[in-house]
């Protein structure tokens, strides 16, 4: 979808316009109200698309085209019940089927674009995020809203792989949503938010190591301890931008069989020991912990 679908007409006089093309169509479509904003939709080529509240929908709403050819949107009343976020973004996703022209394609031409949703959300989050402003936050909590849904193979995604690509449309601008943006827009003109990723860390279980306890921090910060001996053995990080990050881990103690007059029993075979090292961010993910005793000291990588 090109650029000029998206182009943001902005907010004045609390209006918020979804509009295909890059001129003000207020005096030619019909809105309604969602959110405490009027809303209204056209298509791709600028015609507006008609609003309707319909009781009877299995969906809370839906994208056609009558046979007299007028685009239609329609909404099940009980939308307005919803968080403000997720109305604003309902509506986008079906002003974003009109955008896209899948259901001129699929009334007129019988074809069917298996794509169709995920068109539908990108287009449907972008329009939110450029006219609106909303941050990177928003746009986590809108998704978050998609995170349980089931798959409804062809058209619509697991919800936890569906709430992602809603994000990663936010944070960028190409059809794939691969690639990036320099602009989170955070709340104000010119301001930036740098996107962060949830991370956690993993370390060794006495199955695979010695029983083995320590306290762990991030970028010099404190972040939790971890010790195996009682399970305790992943660590949500708070999350951390993309690139190279610094951890250590201190007051290591290492357990182990010891000697004693009634035979080996477990006991200390080191404490007090540290590291540290680097490592790097490059998505959400868990990363595994390792560490060594050597004669000069641990060795430990995280990676």
């Amino acid at each position: 979808m090109r650029g000029r679908l998206y182009r943001a007409l902005g907010i004045a006089v609390a209006l918020f316009i979804i509009a295909g093309g890059g001129h003000d169509v207020r005096a030619q479509a019909p809105s309604v109200t969602l959110a405490g904003l009027p809303v209204h939709c056209t298509d791709a080529v600028g015609a507006p698309v008609l609003i309707t509240w319909n009781q009877m929908l299995n969906d809370i709403a839906v994208s056609s085209i009558l046979p007299t050819g007028v685009r239609l949107i329609s909404l099940r009343p009980n939308l307005v019940q919803q968080p403000a976020l997720l109305q604003l973004f309902v509506f986008a996703h079906e002003c974003g089927h009109h955008i896209s022209g899948d259901i001129v394609a699929g009334v007129y031409f019988h074809h069917d674009n298996l794509n169709r949703e995920k068109n539908a959300d990108r287009i449907g989050i972008r329009l939110v995020r450029d006219q609106l402003k909303i941050t990177l936050t928003q746009a986590q909590q809108i998704a978050s809203m998609f995170i349980n849904n089931p798959p409804l193979p062809p058209y619509y995604l697991p919800g936890p792989a569906r709430a992602q690509f809603i994000v990663d449309c936010y944070k960028s601008n190409d059809d794939s949503c691969s690639g990036s943006t320099a602009d989170y827009r955070s709340g104000g003109p010119g301001s930036r938010e740098t996107p962060k990723y949830s991370v956690s860390v993993q370390m060794w279980t006495t199955n695979e190591g010695n029983p083995t306890s320590f306290d762990f921090a991030v970028d010099g910060d404190d972040v939790g301890s971890l010790d195996n001996r009682n399970g305790r053995t992943r660590l949500r990080l708070p999350d951390l931008t993309k690139g190279s990050h610094s951890f250590s881990m201190s007051d290591i103690t290492v357990y182990g069989l010891v000697p004693t007059p009634y035979g080996p029993r477990v006991g200390v075979i080191a404490t007090g020991l540290s590291c540290s090292g680097t490592f790097q961010v490059r998505m959400a993910e868990t990363l595994r912990l390792a560490a060594q005793m050597t004669a000069s000291g641990v060795v430990c990588s995280l990676r």
